[in-house]
């Protein structure tokens, strides 16, 4: 939001100025009045004012409670976003990917101690560091996390949507699988842990990530109950790599759901 200080004092100025000489009052003898407003924050109201969100008073409200503090998250988030080209994307229904959009930092899973479902897979290096230390921090306590599936090109994507609609129709595959150009894999830095399967939810593993997953910049991407806000079926296994920063920003201040930080980010960085 290309909003300052100085234009907001501007314009309040001018306000005041034109009532005091509607009024008839002088404005040599006294100074006009400005009243500083902090251009961030007009930000967020203007692009919370764009969302659909329920909950988008709560949100503003714990945002004015320590303001700081969330602009200091929100600015460590998008440096390493930028630092690492798009790690706060919004892909999603209504938001797509290049056919030809292929990650230039993938790396093979298989030359790390990773528990592989499949040779090969691949993940952005940019997620390696906290996912090292995810899966080091998960087997201190005696837990596996099974990675079952990373990276996905446009083509492979394709594959898997086809598949589901001969076996499910569209209005099926729509709620379990995403449109090639639309899925999260393809970024390169989401995963499938374990089964694939709702039965994951009840594991040792799921039951962790779920609890533990954002301390290291993985957050859930399609959470119990939340159809209609994320536009797919409860996912237990499905986590993305958004960075520590930016799933704390996640954690304390927009209930915990991806979908909704990462539509606020699209909308508060218009520029």
């Amino acid at each position: 939001m290309k909003l300052t200080s100085l234009t907001i004092s501007l314009l309040l100025g001018l306000s005041l100025l034109a009532c005091s000489e509607a009024s008839g009052q002088s404005t040599n003898a006294t100074s006009i009045p400005t009243i500083q407003v902090d251009p961030r924050l007009v930000g967020i109201k203007l692009a919370m004012d764009t969302l659909s969100f329920t909950t988008a008073a709560a949100i503003r409200a714990r945002i004015d409670q320590q303001p700081e503090a969330f602009f200091r998250l929100l600015d460590a988030a998008r440096q390493q976003a930028l630092a690492a080209d798009g790690l706060l994307r919004l892909v999603d229904k209504q938001h797509i990917l290049p056919a030809d959009y292929i990650p230039t930092d993938l790396v093979n899973l298989a030359e790390y101690q990773f528990d592989l479902a499949r040779n090969p897979m691949l993940l952005r290096q940019a997620a390696m560091e906290d996912l090292l230390a995810m899966v080091a921090a998960a087997r201190a306590k005696g837990i596996s996390l099974l990675i079952s599936s990373s990276f996905r090109s446009y083509e492979y994507q394709s594959e898997v949507y086809t598949r589901h609609v001969n076996t499910m129709g569209l209005a099926g595959a729509n709620q379990v699988s995403a449109r090639p150009g639309h899925s999260q894999h393809q970024l390169g830095t989401a995963i499938d842990f374990g089964s694939i399967t709702d039965a994951f939810a009840s594991t040792a593993a799921g039951q962790w990530l779920v609890a533990e997953a954002w301390r290291f910049g993985f957050s859930l991407s399609y959470p119990r109950g939340l159809t209609a806000i994320t536009g797919y079926n409860w996912e237990s296994w499905h986590y993305r790599y958004l960075g520590r920063a930016a799933c704390q920003l996640e954690h304390d201040y927009f209930d915990g759901i991806q979908q909704q930080l990462l539509e606020f980010l699209a909308a508060y960085f218009t520029d």
